[in-house]
Formats: C-alpha cells, structure tokens, sequence
C-alpha cells in the first residue's frame, strides 16, 4: 500500500480508532512511500497516551536506517476533536527536535479519528 497523503494513511489508520483509549500509531515507509511496517508504539487512557522516547526513536531509527525512508506518527483522540492538544503540540515539538538531532525523516504527525484524519504539517 502506498501513503501519499493523509486520506491514504487515514486507510491504515482508521481501524486503530477505538473510544476508549488514545493508540499511539508509527507508519514507517520506503522512500518511493511504500507502507513496510506499522507499529503500534502505546495504548494510553481515555485522553493521552504515555510512551517511552527511547522505544520511540529505536523502532524509527531501526525502519529509517533499513529503508531510508519516511515515518508518520499518528495518534487517536476519543472525543473526536481533531486539533491538538496542549499537550500534542508540546509532544510534537519534542518530535522535531528530536528528528534533526537524529536524522530522521517524519513527514507527518496526525489526529485521526473513525471518520477523518487531521496533519499537523498541512496547519
């Protein structure tokens, strides 16, 4: 399956949406977007998602190196609201930050729920 946009990673993504915990999703693809792995990084409660950076950045530096390719994160919100959080954006900041020290490449950060699925990079 190929991902290049956010309605195709929606595709994938949709059958993660459950209304009683945030899931914390990483997409990993080739470089011609070709989906070769997703993963599950965290179950959380009903409105966020706790997870390890270190198990974060292993499971993406491990698809990064063997694909050089790209990774999207994406994660559920249970009310349906599709704009982030305050601490969304404080997550996401981290992400970037962490991204150029380490040299990877995600392309996408998304808040999906059942029916849409909304990118931080097109906002």
């Amino acid at each position: 399956m190929k991902i290049n946009n956010r309605k195709d990673a929606h595709k994938k993504l949709k059958k993660y949406f459950n209304e009683k915990n945030e899931i914390f999703v990483s997409l990993h693809l080739n470089d011609n977007n070709k989906l070769v792995n997703e993963k599950i990084i965290s179950i959380g409660n009903f409105d966020e998602c706790y997870f390890n950076w270190g198990d974060l950045f292993d499971i993406s530096l491990k698809y990064s190196l063997n694909y050089k390719g790209k990774i999207i994160l994406a994660h559920n919100h249970i009310n349906k609201i599709l704009y982030p959080s305050e601490k969304d954006l404080k997550s996401m900041a981290v992400l970037k930050d962490m991204c150029i020290m380490y040299k990877m490449n995600i392309c996408d950060y998304l808040i999906f729920n059942e029916i849409e699925t909304r990118s931080y990079k097109n906002d």
